[in-house]
């Protein structure tokens, strides 16, 4: 009886010991950031500051044709951001739709049948701004009802 507890407790510390020097090794756990932001999201290129916080981000889908949100920031200010991505955009496929400055800066545009909507605010690393961009299907017309008899 004595030796299966001593068995027991030696067992368990070993597990505990194998487990917190595993939790303390590099590269295990859950990323928090995207290092490579542009291997996932292809089609909407990010300034070189930029950082993906995956932890307020949900990407599905391949890189190609992904749909989700995605949330950030740049060292960029909320001005160099939204320039940014109205002249990037564009010149990866996308049309710009509108652009609506105020507390926060909104940016719609279209690709095929595919629709990003990018929400860039003050207030991100290091002084500079954070974004939120949704990428989603278009939505189809709804068919008109049947007329009334």
């Amino acid at each position: 009886m004595k030796f299966r507890a001593v068995a027991l407790l030696v067992s368990l510390g070993t597990s505990l010991s194998m487990l917190t020097s595993c939790a303390n090794l590099p590269g295990s756990g859950t990323p928090r950031e995207l290092t490579d932001p542009a291997r996932f999201l292809a089609g909407i290129p990010l300034p070189n500051s930029s950082r993906v916080d995956l932890e307020r981000s949900l990407i599905l889908g391949n890189s190609a044709d992904w749909t989700g949100r995605v949330n950030g920031d740049s060292g960029l200010s909320e001005e160099e951001l939204v320039r940014h991505f109205s002249e990037q955009l564009p010149k990866a496929g996308w049309r710009l739709v509108t652009i609506s400055r105020s507390r926060a800066s909104l940016l719609t545009l279209i690709q095929g049948q595919r629709v990003a909507s990018i929400e860039v605010s003050p207030g991100g690393l290091s002084g500079g701004s954070s974004f939120s961009i949704v990428v989603s299907p278009q939505a189809q017309a709804a068919p008109s009802p049947p007329p009334a008899r």
